[in-house]
């Protein structure tokens, strides 16, 4: 009945729920004088790394909040 589905819909707020609290635990976003280095995952790491130098000249600040 109704308990069941209402039950259906708890369990799987939850499990998304804790999906996106280990996807937002998981993820660094590091910027140093020497490179930028961001990195998402909890068992398959997406990485991007990149030499402050190899970035164009004329690159917009980044300002705010990353989300």
């Amino acid at each position: 009945g109704l308990t069941y589905i209402t039950l259906a819909a708890i369990v799987l707020s939850a499990i998304w729920l804790l999906v996106r609290y280990l996807k937002w635990v998981t993820t660094n976003f590091v910027i140093t004088g020497d490179r930028i280095i961001f990195r998402q995952g909890v068992f398959a790491k997406l990485k991007f790394d990149r030499l402050a130098a190899q970035l164009p000249k004329d690159a917009e600040p980044l300002s705010g909040e990353v989300a």
